[in-house]
C-alpha cells in the first residue's frame, strides 16, 4: 500500500537514494498497514451500524485482513519483479517506467490490478456474509470506506507534496 502511494507520487524524485526509498517504504508499511486496517474496519463498522446491522470491530478487521492476502502476495512476488525490471525508476515521473519497458510495465501493472480486483472481491464477499446483505448493499458498505480513506490519503499526500507528479 505504501509503495503504491510512492508510485503515485513519484517518490523517487524526493528520495536521496534507492536504499532510503525502500527503507522508508517498508518501515512505513509496518506502521501504516495496521492503522489503515483499523480505519477501514471502523468505517465499515459505521456503515454497518448505519444500515441497522451489528458487526464487531474484530470481525470487520478479520474480513479486511483476510481480503488483503492478495495484496501481500503482490508485495512478495510481483513487487520484487517490478524492482528488478525498473529499480528506482518505478517510482519516478521522468522517465516513467512505461517509457523504459512498456510491455513489462503493462504486464506487471496488469498483474497488480488482477490481485487488487481479487482483494476487492474478497472484501465485498466478506461484507456480504458479515452483513447478511445483498451484493449491492455489500458493495456500498465497502465502497464508501474505500473512497473516504482513499480520498483522504490522496488529498493529504497532495497537500504534503503539491508538486508530486502522478503516473
Amino acid at each position: 500500500m505504501v509503495f503504491a502511494f510512492f508510485w503515485a507520487i513519484a517518490a523517487a524524485e524526493y528520495a536521496p537514494n534507492t536504499v532510503s526509498l525502500f527503507g522508508a517504504g517498508f518501515l512505513s508499511g509496518i506502521v501504516a498497514g495496521p492503522l489503515v486496517l483499523v480505519a477501514f474496519s471502523a468505517l465499515f463498522k459505521a456503515m454497518a451500524t448505519a444500515q441497522g446491522r451489528s458487526v464487531s470491530m474484530l470481525n470487520a478487521y478479520a474480513v479486511y485482513s483476510y481480503a488483503l492476502v492478495p495484496v501481500l502476495l503482490t508485495v512478495v512476488f510481483i513487487f520484487p519483479l517490478e524492482i528488478v525490471a525498473f529499480g528506482r525508476y518505478f517510482f519516478t515521473a521522468q522517465p516513467t517506467p512505461y517509457s523504459l519497458r512498456p510491455m513489462m510495465y503493462m504486464i506487471l501493472v496488469g498483474l497488480d490490478a488482477i490481485f487488487a480486483l481479487w482483494s476487492l472481491t474478497l472484501i465485498v464477499q466478506g461484507a456480504r456474509v458479515l452483513l447478511d446483505a445483498t451484493w449491492g448493499r455489500a458493495i456500498l458498505s465497502v465502497a464508501v470506506p474505500l473512497l473516504l480513506l482513499g480520498a483522504g490519503m490522496i488529498g493529504g499526500l497532495r497537500l504534503l507534496l503539491p508538486a508530486a507528479g502522478a503516473h
